[in-house]
């Protein structure tokens, strides 16, 4: 074991196979009928022998063709093979391995000088071996390694050596070598060092494939789809259609919990775990299930951004603002507040540019692109851009102030500022006021949720306050008399609250006696106010009548 070696190794992360169709059952059945499909079609081209090793790594137009019979001995290993660099080397051996020949593969190992226990192993099975454990637990990149048959003379190590990958074991991270060494024709090749096959079986006990995965790999044809072996895209959708299925079993009764039972929100949740919700699992499931039983170098290569996986769950995040949206919206509606619905729509859509920028940010980022530096020189641009912004935004989270708080709602009557008059709208930058003169105003939004407002409407009752001027010869008698014969008057009007009502001699005037009459009326309708204010006033008059009580002549300033 070789222990402490510095290593050049990127990680990759691959991903599923884009993802065809939106509802999780025409998936499965998609999904289904590909595989059949497939496996028929990869016996017909094992049987007809349309891919031949001899395709696998093309020799490039400067190192010229190999004879017939060197290609057709070893058409990868042959004693032209001295031009072959530790790139071309690894590339022979995975994608022949990665196509299930494991006995061509077995021609890139160092099989000399072996431990008696490993030499007694089938190059071919130490091939498999070695491949599976590449798959499952090796993230490399393959284009790091040198292309030069001279190898990479500044990587840290030997110029005989270069470093294919590292795995961690539980004695210690094993590094894979590949060597250049005699290839018995009087020239050197370059393949995986004899030191790292002494430890394959190893590593095969410790990262290997269970019974179960090993029957179901002996029950497949030995079929390679996307660069990946098939019997484990079998073994991801099956556990895909696992999970699945459990999942259906837990959404209806969460979709009766959160949703209500018989209500139209539970179908709406319903459609929500048994789509989104449903794709989302059954993706994820089989990409950590093939994630795990290793996948081939190119689906590795293809899936380093990530793609499918942030398209899925950014589709999923999508769907839940839909869902909530809509939720919200029935809740507004079951409250009378159609109003609000307004705002509701571009919330859920900003919501979603939001996601879909991170996404792309985050795709952007793993496909190797500096975003950092990517956002610093959209800064000038950016600033230009929220200058230009920045008072319909104001505006923007005016409105949702005004609709999250609520001070007024439409058609309610209310004073802002120095306008009165009734809420027609609520939009997105304004809100319009018809006044009482019937002008309509508009008002900025920014402004009017800096601004005090009055909402008139929300008082349970109207204030009835006004002050009698009475003359100042009223003999005390008289005024006592009136006063008392006034307050009867409150006394006996219903629509009065009887709590907090007064009528009381408040001053003697230079003029006039001033009596104050303070008495809330029990409605909210202006003009009914007026009715019964005027009912009240009329009595009142026909009081201080009686009582032969006159009013004070009027002032004059």
């Amino acid at each position: 074991m070789v222990i402490g070696q510095p290593s050049k190794v990127d990680k990759i992360i691959p991903v599923p196979a884009t993802m065809t169709s939106s509802k999780p059952y025409c998936w499965m059945l998609f999904t289904l009928f590909f595989a059949v499909a497939f496996v028929a079609r990869a016996g017909a081209v094992a049987r007809a022998g349309v891919v031949t090793q001899a395709e696998v790594v093309a020799p490039t137009e400067n190192e010229g063709a190999a004879p017939a019979q060197a290609r057709d001995k070893l058409p990868l290993v042959s004693r032209f093979t001295d031009k072959l660099s530790p790139l071309r080397s690894a590339q022979g051996f995975m994608r022949l391995a990665a196509q299930g020949d494991y006995g061509a593969a077995a021609a890139y190992l160092d099989l000399r000088n072996l431990p008696e226990r490993v030499a007694a192993i089938a190059g071919e099975q130490l091939a498999r071996q070695l491949y599976v454990v590449i798959a499952r637990k090796v993230k490399m990149d393959i284009g790091t390694l040198s292309d030069d048959p001279e190898g990479a003379l500044e990587s840290g190590v030997p110029s005989y050596r270069d470093i294919l990958g590292r795995i961690a074991s539980d004695n210690g991270d094993v590094i894979l070598y590949l060597q250049r060494v005699p290839d018995g024709e009087g020239g050197r090749i370059w393949k995986i060092s004899n030191a790292s096959v002494a430890h394959i079986p190893d590593l095969y006990r410790q990262y290997g494939y269970g019974s179960g995965v090993e029957f179901v790999r002996e029950l497949m044809p030995r079929a390679v789809f996307f660069g990946t072996e098939l019997f484990k895209w079998v073994i991801a959708l099956l556990c895909s259609l696992a999970a699945t299925g459990v999942w259906y079993l837990l959404a209806v009764p969460l979709g009766r919990f959160f949703g209500g039972a018989g209500s139209g929100a539970e179908l709406r949740v319903n459609r929500y775990l048994h789509g989104p919700v449903a794709v989302f699992i059954f993706i994820t499931v089989g990409y950590a299930v093939l994630r795990d039983l290793g996948m081939g170098v190119t689906p590795s290569r293809l899936g380093k951004a990530n793609t499918v996986i942030i398209l899925v769950f950014a589709w999923l995040l999508f769907a839940t603002a839909d869902l909530v949206r809509d939720l919200y919206a029935a809740r507004l509606r079951a409250r009378g507040r159609e109003s609000a619905l307004m705002l509701v729509g571009p919330m859920s859509s900003s919501f979603k540019m939001i996601i879909g920028a991170l996404a792309f940010v985050t795709w952007l980022d793993n496909v190797g692109i500096n975003v950092t530096a990517l956002l610093a020189g959209l800064g000038v641009g950016g600033l230009a851009v929220a200058l230009v912004l920045q008072r319909p935004l104001e505006d923007i989270l005016g409105a949702i102030s005004l609709y999250t708080q609520q001070p007024v709602s439409v058609g309610q009557f209310c004073v802002s500022g120095e306008t009165r008059g009734i809420i027609e709208e609520i939009g997105i930058r304004t809100t319009k006021i018809r006044t009482i003169e019937k002008t309509l105003v508009a008002i900025p939004n920014a402004l009017m949720a800096r601004a005090s407002i009055e909402n008139i409407s929300e008082r349970p009752q109207i204030l009835h306050k006004q002050v009698l001027r009475l003359a100042l010869d009223t003999p005390h008698a008289t005024l006592t008399s009136a006063l008392e014969s006034l307050r009867d008057v409150l006394r006996g009007e219903a629509v009065v609250d009887q709590e907090s009502w007064r009528i009381r001699l408040i001053a003697f005037g230079d003029h006039a006696i001033e009596v104050e009459v303070f008495a809330f009326i029990a409605t909210t309708d202006w003009p009914l106010f007026l009715e019964n204010a005027e009912r009240i006033n009329l009595a009142m008059l026909r009081v201080l009548e009686t009582q032969g009580v006159a009013f004070a002549p009027p002032r004059y300033y």
